[in-house]
């Protein structure tokens, strides 16, 4: 595929107009030959219908042609072909005259709109602006994946990050500032239009430019189930145990991007539902990024985390949601309002279940709190792997060259590989891609005295004991299993999971699939 080609894949409206065979462009054409053709950015080759058989022409279409650009060719009107290219020429240092003096952003406002809303239509979960030597590249995530999704001229991108964080952001710093890195989030009035309940906008210096990147946040009204989100079904007894509690602590944990935060609105809206919304559920956020019908949910703002919590304790809270222990005093803040009767729900940052435990302990908390299960009632931890189209899924054994032999002998070693299905090569059910969303890989451990009795001595010890004495489901465990039902990938889970001997290595005759 050439870079072309990978430019178009998913390009805006706004862009598939842009000429390529304009002055300073990838495929430029000279000023004579302008006036007879147009490449636009959608691979369409506007041809003037009297000069189909200029030597010229034919010479153009030659170059592409040699260089392996699939275009299609539209024969035109002369005057149309000019058309193309008018504002294109000079127009970027005026557009930037008008920026500056506070005008004519409403074009670039509307283009922002346009690329987010594409992503949304894809349901990708960030859009990467990445401001290169010559271009601003724009790439969707979609289903874990960045794809290529359009391209502006570097000066056009420039203005196009700018208008993105001084006209559209409710930010910190009034102006936009490449050099620095900056945080803000996208104004009330853009985030309707783009079909979004929030978006969060962080931007970092690059080598030529900055790098932004848009968290796409969705709230679509429906009422998600837990069975939906991939949770095995004795997962989703224990965690409806965790639900049917107002007292103590559940910790839900993973990585960044892990789905923590839908996962935590499905919990929590089936809360509210089973204490038939007659209880105070309380959040505190930063800021909120799901809508939980029936709770009060409020924004972190100026104060600090350990202030927040103080203060929604006071409020007359049954249940209080934090979005995050991020420290110390944040820890111990929450910590405090569990003691006093509180249920409380947050999220951490780690890889598995087993390690939020060493992860309150390395915060500060007291050991004699973090391990007494009395106090805190469970833990939720997971990862988010890409789910096979079930159209075009081929079998294992007929796709099994594609994979690398050691990971053939994984799967042949550790799974059922007659049941085992692979990546197919895309389809008009799933656009292309093999695959048809994400789903939930998960570990969920209620701990009791001895777990945490075993866990003082041996953290390694402590998840031998959850696996061997309390039927506990591994990220590995439940992957394997979600591999032999055919539903995901094997190459897919070795990256967004791990490999699939984990149990394996770590704990060898524990293991209980």
């Amino acid at each position: 595929m050439s870079s072309l080609q990978a430019v178009s894949i998913g390009s805006i409206a706004l862009l598939q107009r842009k000429p390529l065979s304009a002055q300073g462009e990838l495929w430029e054409a000279d000023p004579e030959l302008r006036k007879m053709v147009c490449l636009t950015a959608d691979l369409k080759l506007y041809v003037s219908s009297s000069h189909m058989n200029n030597v010229f022409v034919l010479g153009y279409m030659e170059r592409l042609d040699y260089n392996d650009v699939e275009y299609t060719v539209h024969k035109v009107r002369v005057e149309e072909v000019e058309r193309f290219y008018q504002g294109t020429s000079t127009d970027a240092s005026s557009s930037s005259h008008k920026l500056a003096n506070g005008q004519g952003t409403s074009d670039f406002q509307r283009m922002v709109i346009q690329t987010i809303a594409k992503a949304t239509e894809l349901e990708a979960s960030d859009v990467h602006l990445m401001l290169e030597e010559s271009a601003l590249e724009i790439k969707y995530r979609v289903h874990g994946d960045l794809e290529h999704a359009g391209q502006l001229h570097r000066t056009e991108g420039g203005l196009f990050l700018s208008t993105i964080y001084q006209s559209m952001c409710e930010a910190s710093e009034e102006f936009f500032k490449p050099h620095l890195s900056q945080d803000g989030r996208l104004k009330k009035e853009f985030v309707g239009q783009c079909g979004l309940f929030g978006a969060r906008v962080a931007t970092r210096p690059m080598m030529y430019g900055p790098l932004m990147v848009l968290r796409l946040l969705y709230d679509n009204g429906q009422q998600r189930k837990m069975e939906e989100l991939g949770y095995l079904p004795e997962q989703i007894a224990i965690i409806r145990r965790f639900i049917q509690s107002k007292k103590g602590i559940i910790v839900v944990s993973g990585v960044t991007g892990s789905g923590k935060s839908v996962s935590l609105q499905v919990f929590l809206q089936e809360l509210l539902e089973h204490f038939e919304r007659k209880i105070h559920l309380l959040t505190v956020e930063d800021p909120p990024e799901y809508r939980i019908d029936g709770a009060n949910q409020t924004e972190l703002g100026q104060a600090d985390w350990p202030s927040s919590i103080k203060n929604a304790v006071r409020l007359d809270p049954d249940v209080l949601m934090v979005g995050e222990m991020r420290d110390y005093e944040s820890a111990k803040a929450a910590f405090q309002g569990a003691l006093t009767g509180h249920g409380l729900w947050t999220t951490l940052h780690t890889p598995d279940a087993i390690s939020s435990i060493q992860r309150l302990l390395d915060l500060g908390v007291d050991p004699t709190l973090v391990l007494d299960p009395s106090l805190v009632k469970g833990f939720i931890n997971q990862s988010l792997t890409r789910v096979l189209c079930p159209a075009c899924k081929i079998q294992y054994y007929e796709g099994k060259h594609a994979l690398k032999e050691d990971l053939c002998q994984r799967v042949e070693t550790f799974c059922t590989p007659a049941t085992v299905f692979v990546r197919g090569p895309g389809c008009e059910k799933c656009h292309g891609k093999g695959v048809s969303g994400r789903t939930v890989i998960a570990e969920v451990l209620p701990p009791d005295l001895d777990f945490m009795r075993v866990f003082a001595k041996s953290k390694a010890e402590a998840k031998v004991h959850w696996v061997k004495n309390m039927n506990g489901i591994t990220k590995n465990a439940h992957a394997i299993r979600q591999l032999n039902a055919g539903l995901v990938d094997p190459y897919m889970v070795e990256g967004d999971v791990g490999p699939l001997d984990e149990d394996f290595v770590t704990l060898g005759g524990a293991i209980k699939q």
